[in-house]
């Protein structure tokens, strides 16, 4: 059985280039294409895809804001919560008024009855 390979196109047409980078044609027209060599194919237009990607990398150098860093998720370095194992149904945080178990006592009740 052979693998299947996606490939990219290294052309992207006029009309698909905007969707590449997720975004509407007019800001597209006046704020990407300027900065792109168009590339004429007969009546299509088409954009090199890496010229693109250097397009989006900044833009989102300029425009981007850091995400927050990952901070090291080994199995001897877990968070309190992820340690902790609940039973199917099982609350592992106490209601502060009842609400939880009064909310389980009624199902239980309805189910029992139902039989």
């Amino acid at each position: 059985m052979s693998k299947s390979v996606i490939l990219l196109p290294k052309l992207i047409r006029q009309r698909d280039a905007p969707s590449y980078l997720s975004m509407s044609e007019p800001f597209f027209n006046e704020n990407v294409r300027p900065y792109l060599t168009e590339i004429r194919h007969g009546r299509a237009i088409l954009f090199d895809r890496l010229d693109i990607d250097d397009w989006a990398d900044t833009f989102k150098a300029a425009n981007g804001k850091p995400g927050k860093p990952m901070e090291d998720t080994t199995w001897q370095n877990l968070p309190p919560v992820l340690e902790k194992k609940a039973a199917s149904g099982t609350s592992t945080k106490q209601s502060l008024d009842g609400s939880f178990e009064k909310a389980l006592a009624n199902r239980n009740s309805k189910q029992r009855s139902a039989t």
